[in-house]
């Protein structure tokens, strides 16, 4: 005749299964959570090669943005963002300056960067040196009334690296 085990003998082990289950809830990653209440530091401003020097061009990729970062590429009122997802942070920002020039900026490397941007037929062309940053409009997929429209994003630089990103443009008025 086998032991059964004790009631209390299985409290530890279903103890464990809980507390492992509890962690594996859904956890939102860390750029699908809209933190831009919380300015945090603002990276500097530099040019577009000094971005890029140094780089490890095949690894480079977009950052996300804090508000202030944007205020400080584009000024106070970004017209448009594009976003990895559609609730995280801007990895882009485009604007109009009072002068009617459109104005754009994302973040490399751990730092900011303006480009000059030009618009037209659902796409922007963000350019500064040997970085260019193209936005089009539309997309797999349906945006709702208030939500941001699908979008896509090529990022290249120089004829180095090219790669497209699928997001959210959200453009105010």
């Amino acid at each position: 005749m086998t032991a059964r085990p004790r009631p209390r003998d299985l409290a530890l082990p279903f103890a464990l299964a809980a507390l492992v289950l509890a962690g594996c809830q859904e956890s939102p990653a860390p750029d699908d959570a809209p933190p831009l209440a919380t300015e945090g530091s603002v990276a500097r401003l530099v040019a577009a090669k000094e971005a890029i020097a140094g780089a490890h061009l095949p690894a480079l990729d977009l950052h996300t943005m804090n508000r202030a970062e944007i205020r400080k590429l584009v000024g106070p009122a970004a017209r448009c963002t594009f976003r990895y997802t559609a609730a995280g942070r801007p990895v882009a920002a485009l604007a109009t300056t009072a002068d009617g020039r459109s104005v754009g900026g994302i973040k490399l490397n751990g730092s900011l960067v303006r480009l000059d941007a030009e618009e037209g037929d659902g796409r922007a062309v963000l350019e500064a040196g040997p970085i260019r940053l193209t936005l089009v409009e539309g997309g797999p997929g349906e945006a709702g009334e208030d939500d941001p429209a699908t979008a896509t994003a090529i990022f290249q630089v120089r004829d180095q690296l090219e790669v497209g990103y699928l997001g959210y443009l959200d453009c105010g008025e």
